[in-house]
């Protein structure tokens, strides 16, 4: 390397931000028939997604779910959608520019590299730390944690799921959530 590639480079470690959180991908996260399938775990950092990203990743993910031949559109736009959020969210765990290695076309290599159940663990966890660090998530008043109580009792939860029961699920995941930070 000449002396300007080592300045450059120091500049770009001196200069990165590190991510706000990291996921540990286990070597059973990875597909057992990708090539480059771990041998050891891998941290990726997460990154919070802008507005756009996330638009971004809708858009691409629809283009995407238009492309593919099946019957059931929607859920391959899910699945589509998981595919591009996961993959614009990972990064380098030391700086949120770069991408996470092994993963350097993420959004091709996510569906052929990793398990499902990764992907999900990937997204909920990109979701949490969403939640967390959002100022368009602000914390409950009493009066909100007080309607949530009557809502539930009253039997909202049961009347969502006989509607759409993967909303449900995701209420479910984080009640369970706050149960488990308040057990603690």
């Amino acid at each position: 390397m000449s002396k300007f590639q080592d300045q450059a480079a120091a500049y770009r470690v001196q200069r990165a931000t590190p991510a706000p959180t990291t996921i540990v991908l286990q070597p059973h996260d990875f597909a057992s028939d990708w090539a480059q399938r771990p041998k050891e775990p891998i941290c990726c950092g997460l990154r919070v997604l802008s507005a756009d990203a996330e638009d971004s990743a809708k858009e691409q993910a629809r283009k995407k779910a238009i492309e593919t031949d099946t019957d059931d559109v929607q859920a391959e736009l899910e699945k589509q959608y998981l595919i591009f959020y996961c993959a614009m969210a990972l990064c380098d765990p030391n700086d949120v520019e770069r991408h996470c290695e092994p993963f350097d076309m993420a959004s091709d290599q996510l569906p052929a590299a990793l398990t499902s159940s990764a992907l999900l663990r990937i997204y909920d966890t990109a979701e949490r730390l969403k939640i967390e660090t959002s100022p368009l998530f602000p914390e409950a008043a009493n009066e909100d944690l007080d309607e949530l109580a009557g809502e539930l009792l009253g039997g909202a939860l049961q009347d969502l799921e006989k509607v759409d029961s993967r909303k449900a699920a995701r209420v479910r995941r984080y009640a369970r959530f706050i149960l488990d930070d308040l057990r603690t």
